[in-house]
């Protein structure tokens, strides 16, 4: 009888912090949708880098720098 008292307080008590976590949650969610809008819980989408367009400007930024020390020697 008393583990069947315990186990009910277990889920007594697991309920009560789901249901917090729960109110947490939609207290940050609703603060969200205030800045955001509607839609500002939605996770974002990662954009891929755009690496031919990084390759290529990190390539002419060392060679402009190679040059401008080149220039000065």
């Amino acid at each position: 009888m008393a583990e069947n008292n315990s186990e009910k307080d277990n889920n007594a008590e697991l309920e009560r912090l789901a249901a917090d976590e729960l109110i947490k949650e939609a207290k940050t969610l609703a603060k969200i949708a205030k800045v955001e809008g509607a839609l500002g819980w939605k996770k974002r989408r990662i954009l891929r880098t755009n690496k031919i367009f990084l390759h290529q400007t990190l390539k002419r930024t060392v060679n402009a720098n190679k040059m401008k020390n080149t220039i000065k020697k």
